[in-house]
């Protein structure tokens, strides 16, 4: 029961991400367009994969859980950080699409929240086959994160090929991993 407990409060913080346009609020609307801009090309890809991909999120929450708390707590802490930018991304198409920021909310919230319905079918099916979801689910995740870092993330990065941004890139890739494996070391 505890794990069920941990997978859906972490599952509804992750889904509480959507919200982060909120913070364009107190921005002109001349400069939330010119922000939104930036984020198209990424977030046209997010959008693309925006309800699936949140579903899957909530499935590999659920399942770490199971595995356990420390796998649980890393994970959703894996999700949120790429949730961050994901979720500007795809604010920033709706409002470029012409939505208001209130309805871009409610839209990015309504499809992070299908992580909502991920996290039960895994809990639900871990009920009746734990063994099979974990040892299934658990290697599926820790291979989905490394080509969502690899293929999604890092071609973002390419943008600015200065040296700056390189040492800030690399000095907040370093202190992810560092985060994570800090994670892995207190389990």
């Amino acid at each position: 029961m505890t794990a069920a407990v941990f997978a859906f409060a972490s599952v509804v913080a992750v889904s509480l991400v959507s919200l982060v346009g909120v913070v364009t609020i107190a921005l002109d609307e001349a400069r939330v367009r010119r922000l939104a801009t930036l984020f198209i090309s990424f977030a046209v890809g997010a959008l693309l994969g925006d309800a699936v991909h949140n579903f899957i999120d909530g499935v590999v929450i659920g399942a770490s859980y199971l595995v356990s708390p420390t796998l649980g707590v890393s994970t959703t802490m894996a999700v949120l950080l790429h949730e961050i930018p994901q979720e500007f991304g795809d604010f920033g198409i709706l409002i470029h699409s012409g939505l208001s920021v209130r309805k871009a909310l409610r839209v990015n919230l309504g499809s992070a929240s299908v992580a909502i319905l991920g996290t039960a079918l895994s809990l639900l099916a871990a009920s009746i086959a734990q063994e099979a979801v974990t040892s299934t689910l658990v290697p599926l995740t820790a291979g989905g994160f490394v080509y969502l870092a690899a293929a999604d993330l890092i071609p973002e990065l390419q943008h600015d090929r200065s040296l700056r941004a390189l040492i800030v890139q690399t000095i907040l890739i370093s202190s992810g991993i560092a985060v994570m494996g800090f994670i892995t070391f207190i389990e």
